[in-house]
């Protein structure tokens, strides 16, 4: 099916697959997809995704090999080199399989069911995931990284199964399948509504216990930072006072934006920590992480008014625009690529680390406090000499190390930092995924959004807007559908959409509204959201599919529930209905939404950290969502006033005119600006400050 884009200039149509299948060959060469570009030169007949595959996987009675992994891995790039360009390697894969590339960005159902397998078979998941599989797709085996040996043990051993024992890898398959589809339904649970509040409140206490003592952040190596799980401690502590929660969240974003995890010359954070103190990064940048950090430092900013959360703010949204904006007004493309690679010049981390050699000419005189700030020594604090830029928490600034005055130091190294940049910005550069994922755009809208919202800087309103401008035009169609790819190479989009990219759309739409108070982006929300129940709800489970019903079906049809770095589609889909339903009155998002949240409740205790965007979802409808309606002249610098304060239970709504919306529709009276403080859509007397409505609000807060 080809699909035109009227309002998508230069776009068009939805990416089809441009190689016939050939299995003497690699057939990689036609594709889109930057990862499997990379492997387009391997010695292995790599075969892209497809149903029409498949089928050809039968007629050959050949298993599968499904090697997944994405453009910015590392270690996908080591299995490369060692193993996929190898002719012994190559030979076994090519005669005794059909090996199968898989971008998991592109197609993260496939991800999904292939990595639950791996968790299912080895209690571990990772990247590259590969995977060996019946012509039908059941898997039979699943790891990892392999060194060469191992793997080329691994495939003469299932490769003799296949011939000699194939009763064995049917049964083998047969299990598998079976434990996916129980992973399916294991989680699903039923709670009294009154639980729901009590579950709430005792599992933040449980998260809290996850958390590390000394540096923050969950468990200890490696440490991936969690935005949803931190921010959700911040819900924490509005609802119950206790500063243990709040004490807890800063805590973890000091050592954050200390550690080399944070690029201090550069701005945006790598993907995660190898180590407990957040000193030594795996490099690669992804866009959904540093979106996602935008939104979780500006929130903290409103708690804390730290600062430095709002340098690094700034500092990320400078990273974002400066290396992964793509922004080309006469093609209306508006969006953010992918991500960045780990290596450069075929090695890891190379691009961001530095000799002390290369440091002290450019730090000149100031060497000593350069030194001193950023941890530098002369044989270097990482590997082979080399230094990785990091902080001692708590010193922001060394006024005694320099000139005497915090002052001094502060500008002395904010010009040392612009100059090692200039600096690093002439070595070969980390190569960039290009591809705009709608669901990490969507991330990065919210981000942007929440950064203005702490702010006020103009320049994230309309970076947000024209971003959701493009999605809108180039990602979505008259249906209400999505795609998830935009390729800027061949101006196509491609691959229906999964339901975090409806999900993270949804929410940014429903931000944009609250920030801009234009209809438009409300409505656009719930013509997605009634998409999403039309062809991803399974009614009986009041649970929504990953995939719609518009795709072909996999081994098994999966629901993602369970955060990780990135929240659950599932939560974000539970917490876009509520607020909807306030905002448009539809009862049927209200309670779809609290029997997903009730279904998940037994789970906040259980899951701790991996529920926790269910945990702030359950927090605002226990304590219950607080309507704010402004209107009048000045409706949106009220607006903007009121949401500089951290209120994770508000809705806003209104407009300088006033507005068609339920809530708004009948506040006719515009010869002042009014806030009206509501909760289950009764209003307070209206107020004419910011000061007064903040009252109001604490007020229903105690209630």
């Amino acid at each position: 099916m080809v699909y035109l884009f009227p309002n998508c200039p230069g776009a068009g149509k939805r990416a089809e697959m441009k190689s016939e299948i050939n299995l003497n060959k690699n057939n990689l060469g036609g594709e889109t997809s930057l990862y499997l570009l990379q492997h387009k030169e391997n010695k292995v007949n790599w075969q892209p995704w497809s149903d029409k595959l498949l089928k050809v996987a039968a007629e050959n009675k050949k298993l599968l090999i499904i090697s997944i992994g994405y453009s910015s891995c590392h270690w996908c790039h080591v299995m490369e080199h060692e193993s996929f360009n190898d002719p012994e390697v190559a030979g076994l894969m090519n005669t005794e399989y059909i090996p199968v590339k898989v971008d998991r960005e592109e197609r993260p159902d496939v991800d999904q069911v292939y990595m639950n397998a791996a968790v299912l078979m080895t209690g571990q998941g990772g990247w590259p995931l590969n995977v060996i599989a019946l012509p039908d797709g059941r898997p039979v085996f699943a790891g990892t990284y392999f060194p060469r040996k191992h793997w080329i043990l691994i495939l003469k051993k299932i490769s003799e199964y296949a011939r000699n024992d194939r009763k064995a890898l049917l049964d083998s398959a047969d299990s598998v399948t079976g434990g996916l589809t129980r992973m399916q339904i294991a989680s699903f649970g039923s709670e009294e509504k009154g639980r729901v509040k009590d579950n709430f409140n005792k599992s933040g206490l449980e998260v809290l216990r996850d958390m590390d003592p000394e540096y923050g952040g969950f468990g200890r190596a490696p440490k991936f930072p969690l935005p949803a799980a931190l921010r959700s401690l911040l819900v924490h502590q509005y609802y119950s006072g206790d500063q243990s929660y709040s004490d807890a969240v800063k805590l973890t974003l000091d050592h954050m934006a200390a550690g080399g995890i944070y690029d201090h010359i550069g701005g945006g954070f790598a993907r995660y920590s190898t180590d407990r103190e957040w000193k030594v990064p795996h490099f690669e940048k992804m866009l959904y992480d540093n979106a996602q950090m935008l939104s979780l430092y500006a929130d903290a900013y409103k708690v804390f008014r730290d600062t430095h959360y709002q340098q690094v703010v700034f500092e990320t949204a400078e990273f974002m625009f400066r290396e992964l904006f793509v922004n080309d007004k006469k093609k209306g493309i508006s969006g953010f690529s992918a991500s960045l690679d780990a290596d450069s010049d075929g090695e890891e981390g190379k691009y961001y680390v530095w000799k002390c050699d290369e440091i002290r000419p450019v730090a000149g005189s100031d060497f000593p406090l350069i030194k001193t700030y950023f941890n530098i020594t002369e044989t270097g604090n990482w590997e082979d000499g080399k230094n990785i830029l990091y902080r001692t928490p708590g010193t922001w600034f060394l006024g005694a190390a320099g000139d005497g005055e915090p002052e001094g130091a502060s500008r002395i190294i904010a010009d040392f930092r612009k100059d090692l940049l200039k600096v690093r910005e002439k070595r070969e550069r980390p190569s960039r995924d290009n591809k705009l994922i709608s669901a990490w755009n969507s991330l990065a809208v919210s981000g942007l959004l929440e950064a203005y919202s702490a702010f006020g800087e103009d320049r994230f309103y309309k970076a947000g807007t024209a971003i959701l401008e493009f999605i809108e035009g180039c990602m979505i169609t008259d249906e209400g559908g999505m795609y998830r790819i935009f390729d800027t190479g061949s101006m196509t989009s491609s691959v229906n959409g999964f339901l975090d990219d409806y999900a993270f759309t949804i929410e940014a739409l429903i931000k944009c509204y609250q920030v801009s108070l234009e209809e438009k982006w409300i409505f656009l929300a719930e013509k997605l959201a009634a998409f999403t129940l039309d062809h991803f709800l399974n009614d009986e489970k009041s649970m929504f599919y990953y995939t719609s019903d518009t795709d072909r079906e996999l081994i098994v049809r999966t629901y993602e529930i369970q955060d990780n770095v990135i929240p659950s589609s599932n939560a974000v889909m539970a917490s876009n209905l509520f607020v909807i339903g306030e905002i448009l009155q539809k009862k049927l998002y209200s309670e779809l939404s609290l029997k997903m949240t009730h279904s998940m409740s037994g789970n906040l205790m259980k899951g701790r950290e991996y529920f926790s965007k269910w945990r702030s979802l359950a927090g605002n409808q226990a304590y219950g969502l607080i309507e704010i309606v402004i209107t009048g002249k000045d409706a949106l610098s009220y607006r903007k006033e009121l949401d500089r304060h951290f209120i994770p239970g508000a809705v806003y709504m209104g407009g300088v005119d006033g507005g068609t919306l339920p809530l708004v529709a009948d506040k006719t009276d515009m010869t002042r600006t009014f806030i009206y403080v509501c909760r289950d859509r009764t209003c307070l007397r209206p107020v004419t400050d910011v000061k007064g409505a903040l009252n109001l609000i604490k007020s229903l807060q105690n209630t």
